[in-house]
């Protein structure tokens, strides 16, 4: 299995609720078929998105991302985990409001700028996202918590 994380800047900027609605959609059909699991991230015209699967199927995916024209500022990530965070979720979905799930963040930045945070924090509110999946949605312990250290920004 391979995982594979990147963050992306809406090139339109904000989407409308109705037009990421139809994304994910499509996404969680094609996942689905191919038995890709992960999660995206929207916040403020920002992507963050966790991808895993065969790895073939995960690197020709993201070969299909990098040339979407719905995305700009594409930036992989080097971030892993030991085991498969989204398991049974062909694309779990979240809204990301720093100032909800990122505090001390927001008052750096009035949206989702993964260029200004650390990849170990990235980690972090993917862990937390998949702890809530895990638990249907159920609010878990916050990103705070887990790592406490990672959020002094």
């Amino acid at each position: 299995m391979r995982q594979l994380v990147y963050s992306s800047r809406a090139r339109d900027g904000c989407l409308a609720n109705a037009d990421l609605s139809e994304m994910l959609r499509t996404f969680q059909d094609h996942n689905a078929k191919t038995n890709v699991s992960g999660i995206l991230l929207y916040g403020y015209g920002r992507f963050l998105q966790l991808l895993e699967g065969k790895s073939d199927v995960v690197s020709d995916l993201y070969a299909r991302i990098a040339v979407d024209a719905r995305h700009s500022d594409l930036r992989r990530l080097d971030i892993g985990f030991e085991r498969q965070l989204f398991t049974g979720w062909p694309m779990a979905y979240a809204k990301v409001e720093p100032e909800h799930d990122m505090p001390g963040y927001v008052g750096k930045a009035p949206y989702l700028d993964l260029n200004l945070i650390d990849e170990a924090v990235i980690s972090e509110l993917l862990l937390y996202y998949s702890y809530r999946f895990a638990q249907g949605g159920a609010s878990g312990p916050h990103p705070q918590e887990l790592a406490p250290g990672l959020w002094a920004l």
